[in-house]
């Protein structure tokens, strides 16, 4: 859904697959946080190809497109996911560098998540978590 300008459109014609009683289940990737702000800095063509969309926003379009909200949440408490593949053959510029900031990074995401798994939660928050889900389920016309 973070590919298409026309969200709810897109939205309802996946709903047009679901039975009656089916789930609607999104993920995307939160670029609205420091993952957004990464992805553009080092791989502008990957970013530019989403749409950004914060869980409130990625919410309403699922809400406008005639479903009700059963769960949403952002996932991860920390994540660096980004991705340095070439889009349309544009070559990223200082791709070592860049590589070697995002294995200190990932370093620090593994901390974090052994931390969340061993010790205690880390709250998840739209600076830090790397993605979104939302479970929804369509209205039916009574």
């Amino acid at each position: 859904m973070e590919h298409f300008n026309n969200t709810e459109e897109v939205i309802k014609k996946i709903g047009e697959f679901l039975n009656e009683d089916g789930l609607l289940i999104t993920t995307i990737p939160n670029l609205t946080g420091i993952t957004g702000w990464m992805q553009r800095w080092m791989n502008k063509p990957v970013y530019e190809i989403h749409k950004v969309m914060s869980l409130k926003n990625i919410c309403t379009h699922i809400e406008n497109a005639g479903f009700t909200i059963i769960k949403s949440e952002l996932i991860n408490p920390i994540s660096f996911g980004v991705t340095l593949d070439e889009i349309d053959n544009k070559k990223v510029k200082f791709i070592k560098i860049k590589k070697l900031i995002l294995k200190c990074c990932q370093v620090l995401e593994l901390a974090g998540r052994k931390i969340d798994d061993y010790f205690f939660k880390l709250p998840k928050s739209e600076l830090l978590s790397g993605g979104m889900i939302v479970v929804a389920k369509k209205n039916i016309a009574e």
